[in-house]
């Protein structure tokens, strides 16, 4: 998959993928959304839209506006033209979001996600004219410097707190090296900024794309030594596969609900967003199988057991047990155990913490082929739980299908 050098503020060219972009604005949207205690919900969402109104009213109180409004504020200023305005505004409200207390600890990610998302297309900008940008940094500073006292007792701080002001000491700091670094890589952010692409041409691109090399056409691929044959539009939207020639150790199949197809002219977006989806992923066996891990936990911890629909399943709690799960497993989750259609175990874990919450709730079941040194894996929504008999069943014989004898 290719790569690009993406610049972000305060910081070094750093490189982000396709699938890393997609993740990032799932994250934007559960880190927006777990923040709006303190914002307003409906100004966010005009915000999140570009909406050029919702820009302005956050600017006619820019004092004392809280500070991921300010750069949320950005793209609807660029959406209208504003390029400077923008460049401004996404910085004033970087600065300061870097010493609001409430921006701290596990809020802090959200600094992070607004630098990846739209800092990408504000920097985009603001890297055509280097010199420009310093001198915008600079009023930033001074604007920062006259509104402090102001902005601080709006948000119930004490401008004289002596921990307050170590924070907004050090952001400033950040912003006189990150003008260091300016200088010091201009050639490479001016390159930058003149090759960028906009996320809405990069649609544009990919849309053309699709529609010119759109292909359900059969290729074959080497996995770990297995081959598949396998009809091109499950693997990308635009039937193009990389490598194909090459033994390779992992692989993902994009599979839609309800039929089980492949990617259509029509499905192409986001798939990451899309809870009908599920990624089927194939990978070379090098580690612990998945399975064992979950057998293990269910023999050390699994005496706990909710009903889950129709389903019994056993509640992982990593504060009540030593045993690992193959996922992430911080927060509780149900953990499955079924029989397969043609027979031998299969399991599937789930996010139960956020249980009622199907948005940002996802599940994995565990396929498993040892004859073929093989780890599958497929990744779905928490929505669908009732119908992993369904879903493994149909899996399972699609991928056997596919598999070379």
């Amino acid at each position: 998959m290719e790569t690009s050098a993406k610049p972000s503020s305060y910081g070094v060219l750093r490189p982000v993928n396709a699938v890393t972009a997609l993740i990032l604005l799932l994250s934007f949207a559960i880190h927006c959304a777990s923040h709006r205690a303190w914002a307003d919900p409906a100004l966010e969402q005009a915000l999140a839209s570009k909406d050029p109104k919702a820009a302005e009213r956050v600017l006619k109180d820019a004092d004392t506006a809280e500070p991921h409004l300010l750069m949320q504020a950005s793209l609807g200023l660029l959406e209208s033209g504003q390029d400077d305005k923008a460049v401004f505004w996404f910085h004033a409200g970087q600065l300061r979001a870097r010493y609001w207390p409430k921006l701290r600890g596990d809020n802090a990610q959200i600094i992070t996600i607004f630098q990846m998302s739209i800092g990408e297309q504000v920097n985009a900008r603001a890297f055509r004219d280097i010199p420009a940008l310093l001198r915008t940094l600079e009023g930033v500073v001074a604007w920062d410097e006259k509104t402090f006292p102001k902005w601080a007792t709006a948000m119930k701080l004490d401008p004289a707190e002596p921990e307050l002001l170590e924070r907004r000491r050090k952001a400033l700091e950040g912003i006189a090296r990150y003008k260091e670094k300016l200088l010091a890589e201009r050639e490479a952010l001016e390159k930058y900024a003149r090759q960028y692409k906009s996320p809405a041409q990069l649609d544009r691109e990919q849309r053309e794309s699709i529609k010119r090399n759109y292909s359900q056409n059969v290729v074959e691929i080497n996995v770990a030594g297995t081959r598949f044959r396998v009809p091109a539009n499950y693997l990308s939207p635009d039937g193009s596969v990389r490598n194909s020639e090459q033994k390779l150790t992992d692989i993902g199949f994009w599979i839609f609900l309800p039929d089980f197809g492949g990617y259509t002219r029509d499905n192409s977006q986001q798939p990451l967003r899309n809870p009908n989806v599920i990624l089927v992923r194939v990978q070379e066996q090098r580690y612990t199988r998945p399975e064992v891990q979950v057998e293990d936990f269910l023999a050390d911890g699994g005496a706990i057991k909710e009903r889950v629909g129709d389903f019994e399943a056993a509640v992982y709690d990593s504060k009540k047990t030593r045993a690992p799960l193959p996922v992430n497993a911080t927060s509780r989750h149900h953990v499955f155990k079924a029989v397969k259609a043609n027979g031998g175990p299969y399991y599937v874990v789930c996010d139960a913490q956020s249980w009622a919450t199907e948005e940002h709730s996802g599940c994995e079941m565990f396929l498993g082929d040892a004859r073929r040194k093989l780890l599958v894996s497929a990744l779905f929504s928490r929505r669908h739980v009732g119908r992993i008999a369904e879903i493994e069943k149909r899996l399972s014989a699609m991928l056997e299908s596919w598999v070379v004898n």
